[in-house]
Formats: structure tokens, C-alpha cells, sequence
């Protein structure tokens, strides 16, 4: 049903966000696994310590007395993949050349800085190597977030 990427390796991780009832604030506090093995009293009091430390060091207090809140409990299961794609360009054959006149897909004239100049829409697919040198201002109609 799952098919991990990366190494296979899955990882699990747990946190809570508590806060004190009926307080809107909460804090993420991660929990160890070993923690949901222990009797209710125990796990209670282990999850209060570190409720207890977290807000002490964010906020410079804590209220030991005051009844607390579970508001989520999480659950992260990260594989070995990367976060981002990384996707290397090739070089051109000559630094600093102009792409080919191939990729020239359409010519118009556009407004910019308050001028009307010529903006030429080139096929992304056709210049996309490193090294390339394109006046501007320059349009393409595949343009991503990742060029």
C-alpha cells in the first residue's frame, strides 16, 4: 500500500500540543516513544515535565498546578528521499552566448519601468542551459517557481 522513497527507511515522530485549559496558547512538545509505554499516571506526569520545561525556557514561567490541555496529537512519518528535487542544468557550448533563435516562440511589446519595449517569449525548454546570456525583459510561458 505505501511505497517508502529514498533509502526505505521510514522514521517516526510524535508531539503533542498542550497548553493550560481553557488558554488559547499551546506549545509543540515532541514525545519519545518509549513514553507511551509507561501506565497513564506515569505518562501524565512524564508529559507534564516536558510541558513544564518547554514553557518555562519559552516564556520564562510555568504553573505546575494548573491543568492542562491536550489540544493535537501529531504523528510525522518521514522516508529517506530528499525535501527538494535537485535538477542540474547543463552548460551551453560557449559561455555567454545567445540561445538559439529556435527558441523564439513570439515577439510583444510590453510596458515596463514606464517604457513600451519588446519582450520575446522563448520556449524555456530550448535555453534552459547554464551559460545561455538572454536580454531583457524576457518572457516565458513555462516559467516555475524552480527557474
Amino acid at each position: 500500500m505505501f511505497k517508502a522513497l529514498g533509502n526505505g527507511v521510514l522514521t517516526t515522530a510524535y508531539e503533542a500540543d498542550l497548553g493550560y485549559k481553557g488558554q488559547a496558547l499551546t506549545l509543540s512538545i515532541p514525545l519519545l516513544e518509549e513514553v507511551f509505554k509507561l501506565e497513564p499516571e506515569a505518562f501524565a506526569e512524564a508529559v507534564r515535565k516536558r510541558f513544564d520545561a518547554a514553557h518555562e525556557e519559552e516564556l520564562s514561567f510555568c504553573l505546575p498546578s494548573f491543568a492542562l490541555e491536550v489540544m493535537r496529537l501529531g504523528i510525522i512519518v518521514t522516508d529517506g528521499s530528499l525535501d527538494v528535487e535537485i535538477t542540474f542544468i547543463e552548460a551551453s557550448s560557449g559561455s555567454g552566448v545567445p540561445p538559439s533563435k529556435s527558441a523564439i516562440v513570439n515577439r510583444k511589446m510590453i510596458n515596463t519601468e514606464g517604457e513600451r519595449v519588446e519582450s520575446i517569449f522563448r520556449d524555456r525548454d530550448k535555453f534552459i542551459n547554464c551559460g545561455y546570456k538572454v536580454q531583457g525583459p524576457v518572457s516565458s510561458p513555462k516559467w516555475t517557481r524552480t527557474h
